[in-house]
């Protein structure tokens, strides 16, 4: 379940080249939260996600959604102030790239290959993936052919899938998908959870196993990340299906590209890029490692909402880098908002009409029932005007109301003569 402080705009997806300072239009974006409900929640996978504050609650399950899947690339960007993955919490992106099919080699650049009614190939991105064989001892092969691997970090792809069980159209099983992409992009990251791009493990059908997905790419860009407990990210390979018949090889790895400042480098062991595993016995058919990079050159603290101060969350100014009408120096508005970062809320705000600033609206000071504007109008009529004896009068047309006043007024001392007359 995803819990949404109010929607939010739809932005055009940005270009593949990885560069964490952007400059944009001024937006605002909201935060949002994503809950361990038991089931994984999901984002739209062809645009930039923009959020001030994104959280990964504890157990929860934020899934890319597969390459294929409606307008889904098999890609998730998300760019925020601050995102947070709790501990145990997880963006899982395996087997979100390139499909696995039926009788026909893996899809992508790097895709396993078949070989007639065997074992498939793994598939390839920045490992190569592991050829098809037997089981031990006979460890036979190669069958279907693993992948080439190829890749550019500067233009990423996803991971390509395992080849078929068999090359007959339709028949077989299918190889396994490769992993899909992660792209974060803050001013500050905090991950005590994991995030996952591996590829998926191989199809079996009659005994004979498809090739593993090879893992898809994991990037972030933040000025400062902090590396917790638990943190995990992870492009692995899938591996080959195991059948008595015939093993499927195992997917290459993919790629983990971090940019962030020199102390945010991430401790040994948090990064997993490895090839799927050998079949049991037999040192063939084991995907080779993928590509792990970490670049601390000229990392600079963000300006997402372009409005040209950056984020106090990496020692600068703006108190809310997502909103492009918030940043020291603007004016204050009567808005209920801390438009100028001084930690102060409507402080000298001025209203039209010698209304005063109340509660973060523009109201009349001298008549509290005639409500707010903040259109800089007259305050507007009250729906009720209520006099002694409790009686009440809808609003009168406008130019109306004194005559209106003078009526009550009459009919009240017309009915207060009629009791004088009774007394007597």
């Amino acid at each position: 379940m995803i819990m949404r402080s109010f929607a939010f705009p739809i932005r055009a997806a940005l270009p593949a080249a990885l560069l964490l300072c952007i400059p944009s239009a001024a937006f605002a974006a909201p935060s949002l939260t994503v809950e361990n409900t038991g089931q994984p929640a999901t984002l739209p996978g062809d645009i930039t996600n923009d959020f001030n504050i994104l959280t990964i609650k504890s157990g929860a399950v934020l899934r890319v959604l597969a390459k294929g899947s409606g307008p889904s690339t098999g890609r998730l960007h998300i760019r925020a102030n601050r995102i947070i993955i709790e501990s145990d919490g997880t963006i899982d992106a395996t087997g979100s790239g390139h499909p696995g099919k039926a009788g026909l080699p893996g899809e992508g650049m790097g895709g396993g290959y078949v070989n007639g009614s065997s074992a498939g190939g793994g598939g390839a991105y920045f490992g190569g993936g592991g050829d098809g064989t037997t089981q031990a001892p006979g460890c036979g092969g190669p069958f279907g052919l693993g992948g080439a691997p190829y890749g550019n970090p500067s233009m990423l792809d996803l991971g390509s899938a395992g080849g078929s069980g068999s090359s007959t159209p339709g028949m077989g099983a299918s190889g396994g998908n490769g992993g899909g992409g992660v792209w974060l992009q803050a001013a500050r990251i905090e991950i005590n959870g994991t995030i996952e791009a591996n590829g998926a493990n191989g199809n079996l059908l009659a005994n004979i196993g498809a090739g593993g997905g090879a893992g898809g790419h994991v990037i972030l860009d933040a000025y400062v990340i902090d590396w917790l407990p638990k943190a995990k990210i992870t492009a692995k390979g899938g591996a080959g299906g195991i059948g008595t018949v015939g093993v499927g090889g195992s997917g290459g790895g993919g790629i983990v590209r971090i940019h962030a400042s020199s102390v945010s480098s991430p401790p040994v062991g948090v990064i997993d890029v490895s090839g799927g595993p050998p079949p049991e016995g037999c040192s063939t058919g084991m995907g080779d490692q993928g590509t792990n990079e970490f670049d601390d050159q000229n990392v600079e603290c963000p300006d997402f909402d372009g409005d040209g101060v950056r984020s106090i969350l990496c020692a600068e100014t703006d108190c809310d880098d997502t909103n492009g009408t918030i940043a020291p120096g603007l004016p204050e508005v009567c808005n209920g908002v801390d438009d100028n970062c001084n930690s102060e809320i409507d402080e000298d705000a001025t209203c039209p009409g010698g209304l005063k600033c109340q509660g973060g609206k523009c109201g009349s000071e001298v008549s509290p029932d005639a409500g707010p504007t903040t259109d800089g109008g007259a305050p507007a009529a009250p729906q009720t005007v209520e006099y002694r004896g409790g009686c009440s009068l809808a609003p009168a047309a406008q130019g109306g109301f004194a005559l209106a006043g003078l009526g009550l007024v009459a009919a009240l001392a017309a009915r207060l003569a009629r009791r004088a007359r009774k007394a007597r």
